[in-house]
């Protein structure tokens, strides 16, 4: 017999596990490691203000990736770090109070 699963890990059922995703604040990275160019894809749940930085191991913003009004859904943001000589970042987004951080490893050529 073969039967459709309803539910997952947790019991939970199978179309709250695949929109999960969908009800939070999300930063999608490619590639990371990277060489001297990412693209930064950003979910958001709702319109509002934010801001895409870039921080170095010691806390000190080094670049703003983007600051200013971000539309619901998705966003995408392209970088260059051709000229940036660490290896190794953070990147912070916040929008409308909401913050995540995520690594970065930079590959230099």
């Amino acid at each position: 017999m073969n039967e459709t699963p309803t539910s997952g890990p947790g019991n939970k059922p199978l179309n709250e596990i695949n929109t999960s995703a969908l009800k939070q604040l999300t930063v999608q990275v490619a590639p990371n490691a990277f060489t001297d160019q990412v693209e930064f894809k950003v979910f958001a749940l709702q319109s509002g203000n934010g801001t895409l930085d870039i921080i170095n191991l010691y806390g000190q913003k080094i670049a703003s990736v983007y600051s200013g009004y971000m539309n619901e859904g998705q966003n995408q943001y392209k970088v260059n770090f051709s000229k940036l000589e660490q290896t190794n970042f953070i990147y912070r987004l916040t929008v409308d109070g909401k913050q995540i951080t995520g690594k970065l490893l930079h590959i230099p050529e």
